[in-house]
């Protein structure tokens, strides 16, 4: 009976030894998985927020400017927006034409990211500028630049 008793413990110490594994092999892969999406660990651990302009350090978050006229660009980035996955154009009834409202819901986790986009009509143009904000934290793990470029290389046919 005392033999019975220690192969059956055995086997329960197996059986709470699969869902540790488990859940450490599933652990490490959310840190590597985080460690390859974050690009500036200063920036994104402690910023919520990104934007354009037009002499941004990093050329893929500055302003573009697009040969078309506001009302065309307008709706341009509005049906791109639409086509973009996770991405919805939030009311704009109130807002003046030349700014348009944009929600991305994160795949994961499901946070919502707000995006302004500023059209402005230059030389050559309207000139689009974007900013993303994030709801929820105090950092966005870069999120929020991610969302401006993946906008502008949507209306840039990129």
């Amino acid at each position: 009976m005392f033999r019975h008793s220690q192969s059956r413990s055995g086997a329960i110490r197996l059986w709470l030894l699969i869902p540790a594994i488990v859940l450490i092999v599933l652990l490490l892969m959310g840190i590597v998985i985080l460690a390859l999406t974050v690009e500036d660990w200063n920036r994104d651990l402690s910023t919520n927020q990104a934007a354009t302009s037009p002499d941004h350090p990093d050329a893929s978050l500055r302003c573009v400017v697009l040969p078309l006229e506001i009302d065309a660009t307008a709706e341009l980035v509005q049906s791109r927006a639409k086509s973009l996955s996770g991405w919805n154009v939030a009311n704009t009834s109130t807002n003046p034409a030349h700014v348009i409202r944009l929600e991305r819901t994160t795949r994961w986790l499901r946070f919502v990211d707000d995006i302004t986009v500023e059209l402005k009509t230059v030389d050559g143009g309207t000139r689009v500028s974007v900013s993303s904000r994030s709801r929820v934290g105090k950092g966005d793990l870069g999120q929020n630049p991610r969302n401006i470029r993946e906008l502008l290389k949507a209306i840039q046919g990129n």
